[in-house]
């Protein structure tokens, strides 16, 4: 004979879907009403993600002369792929296709980056300070 649900049980099952969890009164619906949000989804990751790297890159205004991070933005790119490799099968097709175009154009902003301090090393020439790369 099957086993009926409780009242509290019935309950909880459409409250879990709805309305706020019965055991803390949480509702994620109505905190993101309440502050004018929208639901977060994975772009919404991906570019707070990219906010930060574009940071380490130097490209946020500050009002004073750039400055960058280039292990800061290292980690961001390296974070953002191992993203890429943990999420592999599990995103649709439109946040598969932004995450690679993302990562690459990230790399390429650390390579122009790199290359452009290799050439700032150059012109300093000889005992220069700061190491330059070979």
């Amino acid at each position: 004979m099957p086993r009926q649900a409780s009242a509290l049980e019935s309950q909880q099952a459409s409250a879990s879907s709805t309305g706020p969890d019965l055991a803390t009164g949480y509702s994620g619906d109505r905190e993101r009403a309440s502050f004018g949000g929208q639901k977060m989804e994975f772009v919404h990751l991906l570019d707070m993600l990219v906010q930060t790297a574009m940071m380490y890159a130097g490209a946020m205004d500050s009002g004073t002369e750039r400055q960058v991070d280039i292990v800061g933005l290292r980690q961001m790119i390296d974070l953002i792929a191992v993203l890429e490799e943990k999420t592999k099968g599990n995103l649709n097709e439109q946040e598969a296709t932004i995450l690679k175009n993302t990562i690459f154009q990230l790399r390429m902003t650390y390579m122009e980056i790199v290359n452009m301090i290799d050439r700032q090393a150059m012109q300093k020439g000889p005992g220069a300070s700061g190491p330059a790369r070979k």
